[in-house]
Parts: structure tokens; C-alpha cells; sequence
């Protein structure tokens, strides 16, 4: 590859990892938007236990008091045990989030060491590097914007010229200069 080149398989290869970390942001944002929601789910659960509780606790004339309970006493720990969840009951409600793959840079490589690192994380995430780069790294909406940049800007050049051909012409003929 030469310099452009890389440099060009260099941005391909970051906007991938960009693309890959937006798309953990999302999956992430998701999961926590489901923690959250159970997590409500859970508390109003709780809350309605414990309501249930103390109302047949009062129905049955028992009073609790928390600082008389002992927690170290053989019908507490059976209890404890008792309601323990092993994690195979636990049913998770969020998805597993892949690691992001970067690449090791640090102010000690040289500029082929990171390339090979490019083109390695290219290959493995199947980055296309023998395209045309610039088609894969801009919008289709930037790509028109910037051909009709270069196409107005090339018509203003060829004008000028043109209009300074013209000029010349008549400078040199009215001077009675031929060409």
C-alpha cells in the first residue's frame, strides 16, 4: 500500500471500530433500559410482599420488632437457605455484551507496525481495504456535495483561464501583436 493508501485503510479500519462501539452504546443503552424496567418490576414486587406481609402479620395479632429479630438462630439460617436462588434459577433478562476489539497503539510503534495492525484488524472484521475507500467512508449526501464542490470550482478555474485567454487575445490584437 502506499502512504494514501494507508491512510485511507487506516480510516476505513477506525470508522469500523467506531461503527462497532456505537452499536455496543446502543446494545448497552438497551440492557439498561431492561435493568431499569425490572428493577421497577422487582421493587413494586417487593413492595407488594411486604405489604402482604405486614397485613397478615396485623391479621394474625403479631407484632415484629426488627431489633429483637436474631439473625444467627437455626430458623433463620433455614430460611435463609430456603429462599436462596442458585444461579441456574436466575433467568437473565439483558443480553451478553461483546468486548470491543481495538488496536494497541502507543507512541513507540512505527507507522508500518500500525498499518500491519490495521490490515490484520481489517481482516479479521472483514473491512474492505481494496475498494475505493472514500466511497465506503463518506454519505452518499457528502459524496454529491463534494462533486459539486469540485464541479463548481473546476468551471470558476476554467473560466478565469478562459476569460484570461480572452482578454489576452484582445490585449494582443489591439497592440497589433499576432500570434
Amino acid at each position: 500500500m502506499n502512504k494514501k493508501d494507508d491512510h485511507a485503510a487506516a480510516m476505513l479500519v477506525q470508522k469500523h471500530q467506531l461503527s462497532s462501539a456505537e452499536d455496543q452504546v446502543s446494545k448497552i443503552d438497551s440492557a439498561l433500559d431492561t435493568l431499569i424496567m425490572s428493577q421497577a418490576e422487582n421493587d413494586a414486587c417487593l413492595d407488594a410482599m411486604l405489604n402482604d406481609m405486614e397485613a397478615r402479620l396485623e391479621q394474625n395479632n403479631i407484632s415484629f420488632d426488627e431489633n429483637s429479630v436474631n439473625t444467627t438462630s437455626d430458623a433463620f439460617k433455614e430460611l435463609e437457605s430456603s429462599i436462596q436462588v442458585s444461579d441456574d434459577e436466575l433467568q437473565l433478562c439483558t443480553p451478553k455484551l461483546d468486548t470491543i476489539e481495538t488496536i494497541d497503539f502507543d507512541s513507540k510503534m512505527s507507522w508500518s507496525e500500525y498499518m500491519s495492525c490495521v490490515e490484520e484488524y481489517a481482516f479479521k472484521h472483514n473491512v474492505d481495504l481494496t475498494s475505493d475507500p472514500y466511497q465506503q467512508l463518506m454519505s452518499t449526501t457528502q459524496r454529491i456535495e463534494l462533486e459539486k464542490r469540485i464541479k463548481e470550482e473546476f468551471t470558476i478555474v476554467i473560466i478565469k483561464k478562459l476569460g484570461a485567454n480572452v482578454s489576452l487575445q484582445r490585449a494582443t490584437q489591439s497592440l497589433g501583436v499576432c500570434c
